[in-house]
């Protein structure tokens, strides 16, 4: 067992039964021996878990938001807004269950199976390993356990050792829903790396579902290499602002979409390409926005800059900053109570450096003046990544541009791409992974077409 202790105030907060590989192989075998029951509950079934998880969550919802805030740091705002999304993407998930159905192809176009009529029907894959991270401890869970019970396949999920309180909750709440033994299990490891290993690799686990770094992600792929997997990995998420652009509220997007949350999402705005016309007065604009932000306590309601998720992230960020020229730095970042980090900008630094070809995952902007959209364009596909952008402008020529050229799974116009529509295909390409998740794109994954012909 181990007791999860806060952050912020030493309190106690969980006690979490600790999972070994001995423990992790009695899971999949439960999971495995599941999946004949659990694939053939009926969808109304399915349905009233899914209703009870719902309920549950709304009931926990201020306890939930204090534990993130309390485990990993995240501000109180940002918690409920998160809260938000899960109970809007089980009402999704239900919706999706709906209106999923099988077919009835015609195949009398050809002479030879004229005679013939075909059913169509999708059933659940098999096991689903998920592994999550820190960030969002209960919506990255929620996207990878929904679509699992909406479709009948068994899922065990293997939380960031750093989420060991808030995941207990969550299995507390799945459990209480009622559902077959094996449907939902929690594999709290201390040896993370070693597990998810294992859940990559074994033949139990029919599919692999993985958010987390480009480093991790690579690894695991190969050990999973010959079954479906979804890798949702890293990003350096850019943003172009053109000379028709309203630089004051693009300043505004830009500096919540870089500092929320310590920057400490794949989605977070990273770096900034700003028209020449208008890179003065954006610049201003943008600097402005930035010093008034400035880090407090995750329990600070009404602030989105918490402390980051441990101080060696912290200090490896100021040392990455301070290592920079003077004139490199517009706004120098402090750090403060070993975790708390002020927001840093920086400019005028190669295309190659750290900042700009790896994930910052910190508090951090690199701001740079091109000489218009083109060079935009190539500057922001300069980096492995490619997942979300976004490009404030008013001319739908430059926006359907950047759609046709960008990388990645969504142009934002007008707005940075530190969004996540969650009804929507999400997913990234290059270094960002691969496949796509969003509820709809994940049942689909989880489920293989078996045809049924009559002669």
């Amino acid at each position: 067992m181990r007791n999860v202790i806060s952050h912020l105030d030493g309190s106690h907060l969980q006690t979490v039964p600790i999972s070994t590989l001995a423990d992790l192989n009695v899971q999949l075998d439960l999971a495995f021996a599941s999946m004949t029951t659990l694939g053939t509950e009926p969808r109304w079934q399915r349905i009233e878990w899914l209703t009870r998880i719902r309920a549950a969550l709304v009931r926990a919802n201020a306890d939930l938001v204090s534990l993130m805030a309390h485990e990993v740091g995240k501000p109180v705002m940002l918690g409920r807004a998160e809260l938000d999304r899960a109970t809007t993407l089980i009402d999704q998930t239900i919706a999706e269950m709906m209106t999923m159905s099988g077919d009835a192809p015609y195949v009398d176009d050809q002479r030879a199976h004229a005679s013939r009529t075909v059913i169509t029907k999708r059933f659940p894959i098999g096991v689903v390993g998920a592994i999550t991270p820190f960030n969002f401890p209960i919506n990255l869970v929620l996207h990878k356990v929904l679509p699992a019970i909406a479709t009948g396949c068994p899922v065990i999920v293997k939380p960031s050792e750093r989420t060991h309180a808030i995941a207990k909750r969550l299995a507390d709440i799945f459990s209480d829903a009622g559902m077959p033994a094996g449907a939902v299990q929690f594999d709290f490891a201390d040896d993370g790396p070693a597990h998810a290993r294992i859940m990559a690799a074994d033949p139990r686990v029919a599919f692999l579902s993985f958010t987390g770094s480009d480093t991790v992600g690579r690894l695991l792929a190969r050990e999973a290499a010959g079954k479906p997997q979804i890798m949702e990995l890293g990003g350096s998420a850019a943003v172009f602002i053109g000379d028709d652009a309203d630089v004051e509220v693009a300043a505004k997007k830009c500096a919540m979409g870089a500092m929320a949350y310590a920057g400490q999402v794949c989605i977070s705005v990273q770096r900034i390409y700003v028209h020449k016309h208008v890179f003065g007065s954006f610049r201003d604009a943008f600097l402005q926005e930035v010093t008034a932000i400035s880090p407090k306590s995750p329990l600070t309601d009404g602030h989105i800059l918490g402390p980051m998720i441990d101080e060696a992230s912290a200090k490896r960020f100021i040392d990455q900053c301070h290592a920079l020229y003077a004139a490199q730095l517009l706004i120098s970042p402090n750090i403060f109570d070993g975790r708390y980090v002020s927001p840093a900008v920086v400019t005028d630094i190669e295309q190659m450096h750290p900042l700009i070809q790896k994930e910052a995952f910190a508090p951090v902007a690199v701001l740079e003046s091109v000489d218009g959209l083109q060079e935009g364009i190539h500057k922001m596909n300069g980096t492995p990544y490619g997942l979300q952008s976004g490009i404030f402008t008013n001319r739908i020529h430059d926006a359907l541009l950047a759609h046709n050229q960008l990388r990645g799974g969504a142009v934002y116009v007008n707005d940075v791409p530190t969004v996540r529509i969650d009804k929507l295909s999400y997913g990234g390409d290059g270094a960002s992974g691969s496949g796509r998740e969003g509820i709809r794109d994940v049942m689909h994954a989880y489920t293989t077409s078996r045809h049924l012909v009559f002669s």
